[in-house]
């Protein structure tokens, strides 16, 4: 009998869907032990508060400023300047709770990580900067109140067109609340 070779190609050893997994292995390797240093999610720079931002403060100063447009008396402008030095006053305090909470939410994501933090704990280290930024918004909506409570409707009107937008005047002023 003769020998008749198998014309079936030989199987391969290594095919695509190997190289294609042995390289996913080796890249995963590779960024898992590189010791490739994470982005930083928060600036932690205590001295600078380099990325902190102070959200929006009460328009105070912008009204003060819009005064010639706004044809507002030499009453309404001392008026806003108390409620601006007072603004100023008062929110310093909460201005330093909420930097604080900020740096300290910052050292705790940027930790060298034992373990991927669980969504609890960043929650509850969320909650104070979450407060000090409730308690600013509060305060700065009451200021706000307070300065929009100075002008006439003609002038409220002026300074909506001014600003091209419907504001939380028309909110605060009709009476119906903010929920």
């Amino acid at each position: 009998m003769s020998e008749q070779k198998d014309s079936r190609p030989k199987p391969r050893v290594i095919g695509p869907a190997t190289l294609v997994a042995l390289a996913s292995i080796v890249v995963i390797a590779y960024y898992n032990y590189a010791r490739i240093q994470p982005v930083k999610l928060i600036n932690s720079n205590n001295a600078a508060h380099a990325d902190f931002k102070i959200p929006n403060e009460p328009d105070t100063a912008r009204l003060i400023n819009a005064r010639d447009k706004l044809s507002l008396s030499s009453n309404q402008i001392a008026e806003l300047g108390k409620i601006l030095a007072d603004w100023q006053a008062q929110s310093a305090p909460s201005i330093a709770k909420m930097r604080t909470a900020y740096d300290n939410m910052g050292k705790f994501l940027n930790a060298p990580p034992k373990k991927p933090p669980a969504m609890l704990d960043i929650m509850m280290k969320a909650g104070p900067l979450s407060d000090a930024t409730a308690e600013y918004i509060k305060m700065k909506d009451a200021f706000q109140t307070r300065a929009i409570a100075i002008l006439t409707p003609e002038q409220k009107e002026i300074w909506e067109k001014q600003n091209n937008k419907v504001s939380d005047f028309k909110l605060q002023t009709s009476g119906k609340a903010k929920e």
